[in-house]
């Protein structure tokens, strides 16, 4: 939910173009693998909390691999905020938090205006948040990998799927802190990928003509600054007889009265694969799917006025 005003906050931009390549030369050689860390979202029924669950909150610097597991009966996704100074999630609902909720309320009232208005209460320091990608949106009982380069510093890690009220999950404890120390997993960057996207504001742009069925490691290149309203990010759809792929792009606004609203009956307008949260320019991911013979999109989170999607089949 922190994207709105990501690029009306120039220090975002400075702050996060960063290039994982730079950093894996600084770090010296590496050669290992990066390391699996495991995170589940979940579902609390009885106090009506969504949450993340994980034993690691400590990383060390370097690539590593999220590992994210749907165990809700929601989509959900991960995105991991690199905070400033010592500001941790307590800072975040105290002081971010709140300004997404009153916009969000106002925007179900009716009052987009104000709505909007609403984030002019967000906290100076805001402006020096980057956003460092994460798993993307994963429908209810997938599990998917994504592996990215960690910098050094505090990370909030949160979702903001909203509930049917229009509730923000990270309101009800979706998010957590993770430190990254100065050491490093001297963990080698994934290679070979078997796709490799180069994203930009003009859509995806594939390195094959036609893709295979099977299991494929994603390259994704972030290659432009990210547009107004919401950030360039690479997510995987199927595309079904009846799915209407502006219709899924709106949803995917969180400043739609019905953007983002995931639901025990009804949990998206599409099923979701995973993905890639958005990276600053410059930065690249990777993550894994297996895609069956059949039809897919990759869209991305934008505003539902610049709806980004573009449609594949895939084949044996």
């Amino acid at each position: 939910m922190v994207r709105l005003t990501h690029v009306l906050l120039v220090l975002v931009i400075i702050s996060g173009i960063y290039s994982c390549t730079s950093g894996q030369e600084e770090m010296g050689e590496m050669n290992d693998a990066p390391p699996v860390v495991e995170v589940q979202a979940i579902y609390k029924a009885d106090t009506n909390e969504h949450l993340f669950v994980t034993d690691a909150d400590t990383l060390d610097a370097g690539w590593t691999t999220f590992r994210f597991i749907n165990a809700s009966p929601m989509v959900h996704f991960m995105l991991i905020d690199k905070y400033p100074g010592d500001k941790t999630s307590v800072d975040a609902m105290k002081e971010v938090g709140p300004p997404f909720q009153e916009a969000m309320d106002l925007i179900n009232e009716g009052k987009r205006d104000e709505g909007l208005a609403a984030l002019a209460g967000l906290p100076a320091w805001f402006g020096e948040v980057a956003f460092k990608g994460g798993p993307g949106f994963t429908s209810p009982g997938q599990t998917m990998e994504m592996t990215m380069f960690l910098e050094p510093g505090n990370h909030v890690v949160e979702c903001y799927v909203k509930t049917e009220d229009g509730v923000f999950h990270n309101m009800l404890g979706m998010t957590f802190d993770m430190y990254v120390t100065e050491d490093t997993t001297n963990a080698a960057e994934p290679s070979d990928p078997s796709l490799v996207i180069d994203l930009s504001n003009e859509g995806f742009k594939l390195n094959v003509n036609q893709v295979k069925a099977g299991e494929h490691l994603v390259a994704v290149n972030f290659n432009e600054p990210e547009p107004p309203m919401l950030a360039n990010d690479v997510q995987v759809i199927k595309v079904e007889e009846d799915t209407d792929l502006d219709a899924v792009a709106a949803w995917m606004d969180w400043s739609m009265t019905d953007g983002l609203v995931s639901g025990m009956d009804d949990p998206a307008p599409a099923f979701f694969l995973g993905g890639v949260q958005d990276m600053p320019m410059g930065n690249t991911a990777y993550f894994k799917v297996t895609l069956e013979p059949g039809n897919y999109a990759w869209i991305s989170e934008r505003s539902a006025e610049t709806p980004l999607y573009q449609e594949f089949s895939v084949v044996e």
